[in-house]
C-alpha cells in the first residue's frame, strides 16, 4: 500500500492561544465510591505486597463479546483485560495537570501507555479481568465515568486490543459516562503457521534442528531482526511454529548441538585411523598384539572448546541479507518452507583484558560493522574471571569491535544458616569501580575455531561544565540536589557498559563527569523533585556543547581529551500544544494516532525529541507537553507502524497532509483538526 493511502487527510483546522481561566472555580464533584478488598486472616499471600487494593465504583457497564474473525464463532475463555483511569474533572486535576483529558507526551514530561494506548494521566487507575462464558460473552459492571482500554487473549489467537486496525497496533480508547452502557464486539486473529523440513548436508531430514522466524521491526528508529516464532525439528526433519503475526519473517535454521559431538567423534576416530595407517608395526612381547600411541586432547580449564554452526537463513543463505522473506497472514498455514542447512561454522572469541590498574569485573561484548546483517542472532557477551580471562562463544562470521567496560563485581554466594544463598546486589559507589575501556577490532571468518585476543584498558576523560536554570524561582543548589548523567544516544546497536557516569551538581552549578569513555551521547540533568518551590514543573531545555545542543544532535565524544564548557539549561517554561480531533461527521476523532514532526528536516533522526506521536482520548483530545519551541507539521493517520514516525520517506510523504504550526517557548496552543474521508 503507497505511504500516502495510510493517511488521513486535514480538511479544517482552527488555532487560537489558550489564556488561563479567571474567576470563580467549579466546585470539584467527589470521587466514585472506592470498594476495598482485604485479606482474610491467616491467608498466605505475598508479604511485600500492600494487604488493601482499593477498586472505584460507579454506574456505568461495558460489555461485549469476543469472536473469532474469519468466522464469527464466538470464543470462551478469552481472558479480557479492562484498564483506564475514572474520570476526575479539570477543577480537581491540580496544579501541573494536562487540562485536556489527553496523554501528555514529550521529553521531560510523563506519559502511561497501556498496549500502545496512552492513558489519561489523572484520575483513579482502573484494572479490571473476567474471562468470556461459553457465548464469548464478558462484562464490566459498576464502573466509572472514564476513559478505558480492552485488551483479549486467547490460545490460539493473537492478542488482541479492542479498535486495534491491525495485530500489534493500538487500540481504541472508549468513553464512559455516568450510567452510560456500551457493548462492543471483538474480533481475534488467529496466528499464522510456517512450516517446512531442515534438510542435513546428505540430504537427509535432519532432527532437533534449532528454528527461528525473524522479523525486522522499528526499535528506537533504527530496524532491527528480532526473533517471534521458535521451533525444533521432530525426527522428520519437520518443524511447525505457530502463533506469528500476519508480516514477512527471515526463517534460520541452525544444527543441534549434538551434531558437534558427532564431528568431534569423527575427528577423533578419523585420527587413530591416521594413526594406525601410518606407525611403524612393532612386535609385542609376551604374546601379546603389537599397539600404537594416539596422542588425546584433553580439554583444559577455561578451554572455548570448539565452536557451533553459523544459521542457515531460507532458502539456503548464509546471511539474512541474502535470505528470501517468507510471507504469512493471519491463520494461513504457509508450508514447505525447507532449509537444506550450510555446514558454517561459527567461531569462538577467547581473550584477557590487560591494565597497569587492578581491575574488578569487565563486561565484554560485541557490536558488528554490519547490524543490518546481524542484529538479531543474538551476539554473545561475556565477563572475565579473576583471571582477566573472557571468551565468547558461538560468534557467527562477520567483522566486530569488542568492547570492554569495567562494572561492578556481582555478588558471592555466602553460608546461611547452613545453606548456600546469594545475598542482593549492593548498589555501586562513584568510587567502588575505576572507569576503564578498551576496544579492539575482531574479525570472524569460521574458519578458524578459537581466537586469542587481547584488550588493554585505558581510563576514561572528564566531561564538565555548569547547570543553568531560567525559573521563576531561584534554585539553591546547596538545599536542592540535581545529578547529571550520560544517556547513549539512540543506535542499532547499543552497547553494554554498565552503571553510566554520574555526577552531582556542586552549589555554584558546577559538575564534573569522570571516567567517561568514547561515545555517542546525550546529557540529562535530573533532581530537585522535578518543580520548583513553587509546583511549577521543571524540565531539560537544553544540554550545549560548543554550537550544538546534544538532546538534537548526540555529542560524540572520542574519549582522548577532556571535555569542558557544557551547559545544561532547566527551565519552568513549558510548550505545550493541545486540541480536539474530530470526524467529518463531528463525532470524536478517537482512532487516529497524532504525529507532531518538525518542519526541519535535519531532526528527522531516529528517537528524535522533535517527533512526537499520541492517541487522542475517547473524546477526541490530545495534548502534547513540553515540546521545544519550534515550527511543526501536524497531522493524522489511520494505521501507524511501531517506530515509523522516525522514517524520513513516511514524514515527507505526510508532509501534504499536514498543517503547520509555529510553538514559542513558554505558550500553549490549541490545534482543533478535522479529518475528512
Amino acid at each position: 500500500m503507497p505511504r500516502t493511502s495510510q493517511l488521513a487527510l486535514v480538511l479544517t483546522a482552527s488555532v487560537w492561544l489558550v489564556a488561563p481561566l479567571v474567576g470563580q472555580v467549579p466546585p470539584v464533584p467527589p470521587p466514585p465510591p472506592p470498594v476495598t478488598f482485604q485479606m482474610p486472616v491467616g491467608a498466605s499471600r505475598d508479604p511485600n505486597q500492600g494487604r488493601v487494593r482499593q477498586v472505584p465504583l460507579g454506574t456505568g457497564k461495558i460489555s461485549g463479546t469476543v469472536v473469532a474473525a474469519d468466522s464469527g464463532r464466538p470464543l470462551s475463555r478469552a481472558r479480557v483485560n479492562l484498564s483506564g483511569s475514572a474520570t476526575v474533572s479539570d477543577a480537581g486535576r491540580g496544579a501541573g495537570a494536562n487540562a485536556s483529558g489527553g496523554a501528555s507526551v514529550g521529553r521531560g514530561g510523563s506519559i502511561m501507555v497501556v498496549n500502545g494506548v496512552p492513558q489519561p494521566s489523572s484520575g483513579m487507575s482502573v484494572g479490571r479481568v473476567v474471562v468470556t462464558d461459553a457465548q464469548g460473552q464478558f462484562s464490566f459492571a459498576k464502573l466509572p465515568a472514564g476513559q478505558y482500554s480492552i485488551n483479549v487473549s486467547r490460545d490460539q489467537y493473537l492478542q488482541t486490543s479492542y479498535g486495534q486496525k491491525k495485530p500489534n497496533r493500538p487500540g481504541t480508547m472508549i468513553g464512559l459516562g455516568d450510567g452510560q452502557q456500551l457493548t462492543v464486539r471483538v474480533p481475534m486473529l488467529r496466528g499464522g503457521v510456517i512450516t517446512g523440513v531442515v534438510i542435513g548436508q546428505d540430504g537427509e531430514p535432519l532432527m532437533n534442528a534449532q528454528v527461528r522466524a525473524m522479523r525486522y521491526t522499528m526499535v528506537s528508529g533504527f530496524k532491527r531482526l528480532e526473533a517471534n516464532g521458535y521451533a525444533n525439528t521432530d525426527d522428520r526433519g519437520v518443524y511447525r511454529m505457530f502463533g506469528l503475526q500476519p508480516g514477512d519473517y527471515l526463517v534460520a535454521a541452525t544444527q543441534s548441538p549434538s551434531e558437534l559431538s558427532m564431528d568431534r567423534s569423527l575427528a577423533d576416530a578419523a585420527a587413530v585411523e591416521s594413526a594406525i595407517a601410518a606407525a611403524l608395526v612393532q612386535a609385542a612381547s609376551s604374546g601379546q598384539p603389537p599397539t600404537i600411541s594416539v596422542p588425546v586432547t584433553v580439554p583444559t580449564p577455561g578451554d572455548a572448546g570448539p565452536a557451533g554452526y553459523a544459521p542457515t537463513y531460507y532458502p539456503s543463505a548464509s546471511t539474512a541479507i541474502a535470505a528470501s522473506a517468507v510471507t504469512v497472514n493471519a491463520g494461513e498455514e504457509r508450508g514447505g518452507v525447507d532449509i537444506p542447512v550450510l555446514y558454517n561454522r561459527s567461531g569462538n572469541i577467547q581473550g584477557t583484558v590487560l591494565s597497569a590498574a587492578p581491575l574488578g569485573a569487565v563486561m565484554i561484548s560485541l557490536t558488528a560493522a554490519d547490524p543490518t546483517v546481524l542484529a538479531g542472532q543474538g551476539l554473545p557477551t561475556s565477563r572475565t574471571n579473576n583471571d582477566g580471562k573472557f571468551t565468547l562463544r558461538n560468534v557467527p562470521p562477520g567483522q566486530y569491535t569488542l568492547n570492554a567496560y569495567t562494572v561492578p563485581a556481582p555478588p558471592q554466594p555466602v553460608m546461611i544458616n547452613g545453606t548456600m544463598q546469594m545475598p542482593p546486589m549492593p548498589a555501586p559507589k562513584p568510587d567502588d569501580v575505576p572507569r576503564l575501556w578498551g576496544r579492539v577490532q575482531v574479525t570472524v571468518d569460521g574458519g578458524q575455531s578459537t581466537q586469542d585476543v587481547s584488550v588493554a584498558m585505558q581510563a576514561g576523560k572528564s566531561i564538565a561544565g555548569r547547570l543553568m536554570f531560567e525559573t521563576q524561582v531561584q534554585m539553591d543548589l546547596a538545599r536542592t540536589r540535581y545529578m547529571v548523567s550520560l544517556q547513549n544516544a539512540p543506535s542499532p546497536q547499543p552497547i553494554q557498559m554498565g552503571q553510566m557516569p554520574q555526577a552531582q551538581v556542586q552549589p555554584d552549578g558546577r559538575f564534573t563527569l569522570e571516567g567517561v569513555p568514547p561515545g555517542r551521547y546525550i546529557l540529562r540533568a535530573s533532581g530537585g523533585g522535578g518543580a520548583t518551590p513553587g509546583s511549577l514543573p521543571i524540565v531539560q531545555k537544553s544540554a550545549i556543547v560548543g554550537a550544538d545542543d546534544t538532546m538534537d544532535v548526540p555529542l560524540e565524544f572520542a574519549g582522548d581529551q577532556d571535555l569542558s564548557g557544557v551547559v545544561i539549561t532547566m527551565t519552568d517554561r513549558l510548550t505545550e500544544l493541545d486540541g480536539t480531533l474530530t470526524e467529518s461527521t463531528g463525532k470524536p476523532g478517537n482512532d487516529y494516532t497524532i504525529i507532531v514532526a518538525s518542519a526541519d528536516t535535519r531532526f528527522w533522526t531516529p528517537g528524535s525529541r522533535r517527533i512526537l506521536t499520541t492517541r487522542p482520548g475517547a473524546d477526541g483530545k490530545y495534548s502534547f507537553r513540553n515540546i521545544p519551541p519550534g515550527e511543526y507539521t501536524i497531522a493524522a493517520v489511520t494505521d501507524l507502524e511501531p517506530g515509523g514516525q522516525y522514517d524520513p520517506e513516511f514524514l515527507k510523504a505526510l508532509s501534504g497532509a499536514s498543517i503547520r504550526v509555529t510553538l514559542s517557548e513558554g505558550t500553549k496552543k490549541t490545534q482543533d483538526l478535522r479529518v475528512a474521508r
